[in-house]
Formats: structure tokens, sequence, C-alpha cells
């Protein structure tokens, strides 16, 4: 390297970053802390990509600093920029041809995030209006069970009612064979 390139290299004030213990303690518990917070939201992909890229990195960096840097930046980038910065077309499972609403499209001259905001009302909306139809079809099934079970126990009292009526009928049948079965006893007693 030239003289006048080294002296650039100098100046810049990042080089001592690069080489400072407390800027790598700082990425290590800043690190840490991302891979706790991911595995709390079990987020296992962006621990992994963490891990990986940091593995790839440290093939053309040996300052751990840089390594660091770049894992945890990059797995930002990779999980949280994309969302915000690509649209993709339809959006919420809206259909192109139907119009928005006039009360759920703020007006260009509010500010930029009543747009946004306006759109998490619809989806909030939209999920209420989900659990609001799953439960009105919870309660159909219930009722539907509810009318069967009815029917159920009404055909069970029908046949419970005949039952005990053919006991009636059986009953003096039931006492003329207890009476044959002690003359027969009887009977065979003699015989005896």
């Amino acid at each position: 390297m030239s003289k006048i390139s080294k002296k650039m290299v100098s100046m810049i004030p990042g080089k001592q970053l690069l080489h400072n213990r407390g800027v790598l303690y700082a990425l290590c518990i800043l690190a840490l802390v991302q891979i706790v917070m991911y595995g709390n939201v079990k987020d296992f992909n962006s621990i992994i990509m963490l891990l990986m890229i940091g593995f790839l990195v440290s093939f053309f960096s040996k300052n751990m600093v840089v390594v660091l840097g770049i894992a945890i930046s990059a797995t930002y980038l990779l999980n949280y920029v994309p969302y915000k910065m690509i649209s993709e077309g339809m959006t919420d499972g809206e259909d192109a041809e139907t119009e928005p609403d006039a009360e759920t499209e703020p007006d260009a001259e509010t500010e930029p995030g009543a747009k946004k905001d306006a759109k998490n009302d619809a989806k909030k909306d939209a999920k209420k209006d989900a659990k609001k139809d799953a439960t009105d079809e919870e309660t159909e099934a219930e009722d539907n069970i509810r009318a069967a079970l009815k029917e159920d126990f009404t055909e069970f009292q029908q046949i419970q009612e005949k039952i005990l009526t053919n006991m009636g009928d059986i009953e003096p049948l039931l006492t003329k064979a207890e009476k044959f079965i002690e003359k027969f006893e009887s009977y065979s007693n003699k015989l005896q």
C-alpha cells in the first residue's frame, strides 16, 4: 500500500472501533439478545440464518466485530425490511374488482400513518367477523346436537314405555311359570 492510502485508512474513525473490546462485548450481548428474542417467538429460521451468516462471514474476516455486526444487520434486514418495502399486489384477500370503502380509505390530506391504521382496523374487523362467524357456526352445531339429543331422548322414552307395558303383560305369565316350577319341584321331591 502506498503512504497516502495508509494515511487515509488510519484517518477513518471506525478503525479504532473495529478493535475495541467494548464494541465487541456490546455486539456479543446484542447477538445473544437477538437469539433469545428469536427463540422466544419461535423464529428458528432467523436463529439459523444469524448463525450461518456469521459462519460464512468468518471465512472472509477474522475480526469478530465485523463478523457479528454483519450477521446481526443482515439477519435484521432479511427479516424485517422486505415486509415493509416490497408490495406484492393483492393484500388482505381483497379482489382487484372491489373498490375500497370511503370509511376505510383515509383522505390524502391526512397523516401518512392513517392509511396503515385503516388497513390495521380493516384487518381487526375481518378477524372479529371471522371469530363471530366461527362462534355462530359453533352455536349452530351445538343447537343441532341438542335437537338430535332431544329426538333420541324422546325415542328412548317411547321404547322405555313399551318395555314397561310389555313387562306388565308378561307379569301374569311369569307368575304362572313360577307356580309351575314350584309344582314341578314338589313332584320331583315326592319321587325321590
